[in-house]
């Protein structure tokens, strides 16, 4: 794997680390206070690229993490039944 100069930001608290290796540019995104990575498993053509998918991605991730607190909270409420709650957060 070749490396060169991985580009880190940060967006939504998430970092992100976009690196290059000899197919393209691929990222990984850090959740706050977590220590393993996230990605999308796909290559990018350039940073540019890979780095706006991280942040969609990251986008994303809160947006599910959001929809489940809210179902589990729902569930809990006897707002949604069970069937309910697995029609929300079934993302496959």
């Amino acid at each position: 794997m070749l490396t060169l100069h991985p580009c880190l930001d940060v967006h939504q608290g998430w970092q992100i680390q976009v690196s290059q290796e000899t197919e393209g540019f691929y990222f990984d995104c850090y959740p706050p206070n977590r220590a393993y990575a996230c990605n999308d498993g796909c290559v990018y053509e350039d940073l540019d690229s890979a780095h706006a998918a991280a942040r969609i991605f990251i986008d994303q991730e809160i947006a599910v993490q959001a929809l489940i607190a809210s179902a589990n909270d729902w569930l809990r409420q006897g707002l949604i039944c069970e069937e309910e709650y697995w029609n929300l957060t079934d993302f496959d």
